[in-house]
């Protein structure tokens, strides 16, 4: 529905993430039938690569709203956080910690997007920012 409305970024955020999930399925479906063993380093890289481009999707959240960059930068932190956890030098609860946060913050969006547009008005705030 966002590539019909022209919306770039919701049709780039929604294929891309749903991509990263449906690919670390695959991959821990492989693992899970001893086709392919996963590596911590390896699942890191790909903590890595995922920040890059979740960093540079949050600097397209800031023409649209305070909720976006929240759930965005938090991500992009999760993300350089799982990275260190893969390779053995953090505790995954701070990890943890921040994807509650994510999270909160993406479901929070959400019910607003939601019920906004059921009601045709403001029942969520979103903060949205100059497009």
């Amino acid at each position: 529905m966002d590539g019909r409305r022209g919306d770039t970024f919701g049709l780039t955020a929604f294929t891309s993430y749903g991509v990263f999930w449906m690919g670390l399925s695959f991959m821990f479906l492989m693992e899970w039938l001893g086709i392919v063993e996963l590596s911590g380093a390896g699942l890191a890289w790909i903590c890595i690569s995922w920040s890059i481009f979740t960093a540079y999707m949050t600097v397209g959240t800031f023409k649209i709203s305070k909720v976006h960059v929240i759930v965005f930068t938090t991500l992009t932190l999760l993300f350089w956080l799982l990275a260190a956890v893969f390779f053995g030098g953090l505790s995954p609860k701070v990890a943890g910690v921040v994807g509650l946060i994510c999270g909160g913050a993406a479901v929070y969006g959400s019910a607003a997007v939601l019920l906004n547009a059921t009601y045709g008005r403001w029942v969520l705030p979103i903060g949205l920012l100059t497009k």
